[in-house]
């Protein structure tokens, strides 16, 4: 895709939505304080709402389809099946629009102008113990589903290619160009996605299996958001940047682009090739130096973040440029050599029949 059609895509995608970016950082304390109850109903409510999702997409497969034709096709048909309950929209997905409305989810709203921009900022919750926007649910669904396809499914596909994508995305349809900041949080949680998705059909601890003598496709393991959410996920930690970073992050390049920052226009080109804040970062730094606030708000967890495999292409420049060693390795795994392990939450949800009652009984909004 190139940059015109980029350009055009995100001049799209930014006049569809009144929502866009989170503010991690202004009721920060609030998130991370809520009770252990509201913690704990937190994640099983909106577990409870994906396996939801995710058992009346299998058994609407099972009634019309046979999985064994389907474990032919290339990709099977129950990949996108799955992507379109749990996601599925061009802004927000399924799982955002829930979150939004639900009358019983922990959620803050944070500071309406953080960015200086036109539309309104999405709510952020407690997720299992972590500072998590909405969006990131989308980007986890959405994007991690398409990165999925970049590195599995498509001619030529290679991790390589689906980093790239979803760095590309950020630099333009998703982020700068739309709405000037591009979010390593969101790259995170697609990466995280698209394990989901690696571990759908594949691997140890796998989702689905299709049952021979039936036809169906039978359910292995319950969705379980803690078995992926963690602090790459939190924009007050993986802090966005508001300049198109050097990707993958070395640290000479980004010392080069922080220079012309300081000897250049504040205004972002959208065709330069030098680091230029957007406008959206230049009203982000101000606001967060009247409220005494900065990122990344936890330097250990930046640490921590280094030494994840990957780290150079989902750890925001910010965030490793203090943290040492920073790990570089990035591996290519091939299906079914990868398997997502047990956070093991303590959430189990009831397979009574496929719309089941959840273990925290939150049907109701």
């Amino acid at each position: 895709m190139n940059i015109r059609k980029l350009f055009l895509l995100s001049l799209v995608v930014t006049l569809s939505t009144q929502a866009w970016e989170v503010d991690d950082f202004s009721n920060r304390k609030e998130i991370l304080g809520i009770s252990p109850e509201d913690k704990a109903q937190n994640l099983y409510r909106l577990n409870d709402q994906s396996n939801r999702y995710f058992y009346s997409a299998i058994k609407e497969f099972n009634r019309k389809r046979s999985c064994v034709d389907d474990m032919k096709k290339n990709p099977p048909e129950i990949y996108s099946r799955v992507k379109r309950v749990l996601g599925g929209g061009m802004v927000e997905g399924a799982l955002e629009d829930w979150v939004q409305n639900s009358k019983k989810m922990v959620k803050s709203k944070g500071d309406q102008a953080l960015y200086g921009t036109p539309w309104s900022i999405d709510p952020s919750f407690n997720l299992n113990g972590h500072v998590v926007g909405i969006d990131k649910l989308g980007h986890f669904a959405d994007q991690g589903f398409e990165l999925f396809e970049a590195a599995y499914l498509n001619e030529g596909a290679n991790l390589e290619k689906a980093f790239e994508l979803s760095n590309t995305y950020e630099d333009y349809v998703f982020g700068i160009s739309a709405s000037g900041v591009k979010s390593y949080a969101d790259m995170a949680a697609g990466y995280n996605g698209m394990q989901f998705y690696m571990n759908l059909l594949h691997g140890e601890g796998k989702y689905l299996t299709c049952n021979k003598s039936t036809g169906s496709y039978e359910i292995l393991r319950d969705f379980d958001w803690a078995d992926y959410v963690n602090d790459s996920w939190d924009e007050g930690i993986n802090c966005s940047m508001y300049y198109r970073a050097k990707f993958p992050y070395d640290k000479t390049s980004y010392i080069r682009q922080e220079k012309e920052l300081l000897e250049g226009d504040s205004l972002l080109s959208f065709m330069s090739d030098k680091a230029s804040l957007s406008s959206a970062g230049v009203h982000f730094k101000n606001r967060m130096k009247q409220k005494g606030m900065s990122c990344p708000a936890n330097f250990n967890q930046c640490k921590k973040m280094a030494k994840m495999e990957c780290s150079t292409r989902l750890i925001s420049p910010d965030c490793l440029i203090k943290a040492s060693p920073v790990l570089v390795r990035c591996k290519e795994k091939k299906l079914g050599d990868f398997g997502v392990p047990s956070a093991k939450s303590g959430y189990s949800y009831s397979r009574s029949d496929s719309f089941g009652t959840g273990s925290s009984n939150s049907w109701s909004k």
